[in-house]
């Protein structure tokens, strides 16, 4: 049966798959990169220039907390000097593209 079913309100804890998924979704700006990804940005520099109010750390902590739910794939195209790029997983473009329809609906209001 499938996870996210059993999350029935009374035990929504960390234990529940959506939980899961909504509480990643919710830390302050990894929405922002999903965006930034679905519009084509996969490099570090391209990320915190475009998010100017993102410093370093914290852009190296929601990539990673994005690598670790599988969102994104993180490659290493370069050795020196190193440069690592980034990209959605296919699975996780189906959430981008949901995503997008917020998007798509924010700036239709």
């Amino acid at each position: 049966m499938n996870t996210i079913t059993h999350c029935h309100p009374s035990w929504w804890n960390e234990n529940c798959e959506l939980y899961k998924l909504f509480d990643m979704l919710g830390k302050k700006w990894v929405i922002f990169i999903i965006f930034l990804f679905d519009e084509g940005a996969t490099w570090f520099n391209e990320i915190q220039k475009t998010l100017t109010h993102l410093n370093a750390k914290t852009l190296s902590q929601r990539l990673k907390l994005l690598q670790e739910h599988k969102l994104i794939d993180k490659k290493i195209t370069s050795i020196s000097p190193v440069k690592i790029s980034y990209v959605l997983t296919s699975q996780w473009k189906k959430i981008a593209q949901k995503i997008r329809s917020f998007k798509t609906f924010v700036k239709e209001e």
